[in-house]
């Protein structure tokens, strides 16, 4: 009988994605689901449940809008921060200036972004909280140094 070797799947980083506009979490899972090395577990349109939702769903990353309606996102990402630290946030925001970076850095966000970034900013926004994540845990990820070119995210229909 002849055995083939097993290919390991690489470890994917889980993202789950937080945004009271529908077209604004649809662009942030169209763009995760376009990486190899992250997965979309959903999205939410309200703050109020990051809790019980990331303890169910069991994302690596969350993505959360500053400005999403329910709980104070501000107060919900310290929550999130204190009850289940394996999780990693990245804001965003439509606003970026001095205030909001403050008010991020506060809450414990890994990472800020605009509104308005560019998608390869965003993608390497979420590999460097991936490669942090992985430190801390003290394992390591495969993740492309630098983003690739706008036209080679892959998409999906």
């Amino acid at each position: 009988m002849h055995t083939y070797p097993t290919i390991s799947q690489p470890q994917r980083t889980r993202v789950l994605c937080v945004d009271d506009s529908l077209g604004n979490t649809e662009m942030l899972s169209m763009l995760v689901r376009g990486q190899f090395d992250l997965e979309d577990v959903g999205t939410l349109n309200s703050s109020e449940e990051i809790l019980s939702e990331v303890v169910g769903r069991r994302p690596d990353v969350v993505v959360a809008d500053l400005s999403t309606p329910g709980e104070i996102p501000l107060e919900a990402i310290r929550a999130l921060n204190k009850k289940v630290p394996l999780c990693h946030v990245v804001a965003f925001s439509r606003y970026d200036h001095a205030a909001t970076r403050a008010a991020a850095k506060l809450a414990r966000t890994m990472e800020l972004f605009c509104k308005r970034s560019e998608p390869d900013e965003i993608i390497q926004a979420l590999w460097r909280v991936a490669r942090e994540r992985a430190t801390r845990l003290g394992s390591t990820l495969n993740l492309p140094a630098k983003s690739p070119e706008p036209h080679q995210l892959r998409t999906n229909p």
